[in-house]
């Protein structure tokens, strides 16, 4: 999935992030509405010096009012 597209005039900085897929009953996954309106998964940028666990524990907290015991890591992407 492509989210936008680079534009040359301008300079990018690369931000760490974390996202979980939060797994509900009956195969349902957590999403969160953004203030775009654009639906997606509870996580955001890492403050600097945080891990990606402390990040999505902070964010999950935030997004959902919940705790989270995280069971493994799915992927990486940059």
């Amino acid at each position: 999935m492509t989210f936008g597209k680079q534009l040359e005039e301008l300079a990018y900085t690369e931000r760490p992030a974390a996202y979980a897929v939060v797994a509900g009953e009956n195969g349902s996954v957590a999403a969160v509405r953004g203030a775009a309106g654009m639906i997606g998964l509870p996580g955001g940028g890492s403050l600097p010096g945080k891990t990606p666990e402390e990040t999505l524990a902070r964010e999950v907290c935030e997004e959902l009012a919940r705790g989270i015991r995280l069971a493994s890591k799915i992927g990486e992407v940059t």
